[in-house]
């Protein structure tokens, strides 16, 4: 009995000291209550637990214009936020944009946290998507993810659903084109058993031969027809299913969707194919043709034989 209430006694001492330490008496460390904390720029009250102004991106818990590090060399660039006018100074090198902790700070849900890069060198500016979740554009063309796009001044580069402007005086907006996707090796002439093609409107040579049964389209390598190089592709993006009579097409539940005539098409329906349609498929659009084997006609009356004007009779 007396061994039991020695043990009660210890358990009760310790919570005893956890109880101090809870309320910061002395023999215990204090426990620090969740709170808020404001802004010291736009007086915005944040959570105690947030690293960055969720109003402005300041970093909590400095003072406005201390040194805390040395400050990068002015280079006269910015990306403006088409949205807010506010002005991103650019330094020279990576400034990375994304949701949090860097250089850009956009706070948008659309816009990855670690999103894009964009480099400042003697030579211009690139952008570099990280592989976001919404892409980057540059001008209104998407990037490939990790590849360095050249921009220049006057450019509008899009993350996510934010649209920022480049003021980088000296550097050339027209010198700054996108590189365009390489067309993967598709036969420019249709297979002798193909029964209808998919041209790209903007590129003649690059033709998808489709013949009888299914055409699978999509990023990976194991599809029919690979289209590797659009990352706005799925990797089983459409289905293209073919016979004697014609085509249906079929969107696979692709992220983007499959477009035929500008309307978008419900994942895992087939739509039939008429010669002349547009499909459009990530950033490809392709004219449908259709090449096979005609619809059998319906077979022609014969003629009644004509009367045999001695006789009256027909004539065989």
């Amino acid at each position: 009995m007396s061994d039991i209430q020695d043990r009660t006694i210890q358990a009760t001492a310790v919570g005893a000291t956890l109880v101090a330490g809870a309320v910061g008496l002395p023999g215990g460390g204090a426990t620090q209550m969740g709170g808020s904390v404001a802004c010291p720029v736009c007086r915005m009250m944040n959570s105690q637990l947030e690293t960055y102004c969720a109003e402005c991106g300041f970093l909590l818990g400095s003072t406005p214009g201390a040194d805390a590090e040395p400050q990068a060399e002015e280079t006269g660039c910015s990306l403006t936020d088409d949205r807010t006018g506010r002005a991103f100074p650019l330094h020279a090198g990576d400034n990375t944009v994304g949701r949090e902790a860097c250089d850009v700070l956009l706070l948008d849900a659309t816009v990855s946290r670690r999103h894009a890069a964009v480099t400042l060198t003697d030579g211009g500016l690139t952008v570099t998507d990280f592989g976001s979740t919404n892409g980057t554009q540059v001008d209104g063309a998407p990037l490939p993810a990790n590849q360095p796009t050249p921009a220049g001044h006057g450019s509008v580069i899009r993350f996510g659903s934010s649209s920022l402007t480049v003021s980088a005086p000296g550097r050339a907006a027209d010198e700054a084109a996108p590189a365009p996707v390489a067309a993967e090796p598709v036969a420019t002439e249709p297979a002798g058993d193909a029964v209808a093609t998919l041209t790209d409107t903007t590129d003649a040579s690059f033709v998808i031969a489709l013949t009888c049964g299914d055409t699978t389209l999509g990023r990976r390598q194991t599809c029919t027809v690979p289209l590797a190089n659009d990352p706005y592709v799925s990797g089983l993006h459409a289905l293209v299913t073919c016979d004697e009579l014609g085509c249906t097409l079929a969107d696979s539940g692709s992220t983007n969707g499959t477009l035929m005539n500008g309307k978008r098409l419900a994942p895992l329906q087939p739509e039939s194919l008429l010669d002349g349609d547009e499909v459009q498929i990530g950033r490809r659009s392709f004219a449908f043709r259709w090449i096979g084997p005609a619809a059998p006609e319906a077979d022609e009356p014969a003629e009644a034989p004509l009367p045999n004007p001695a006789t009256g009779d027909q004539e065989p």
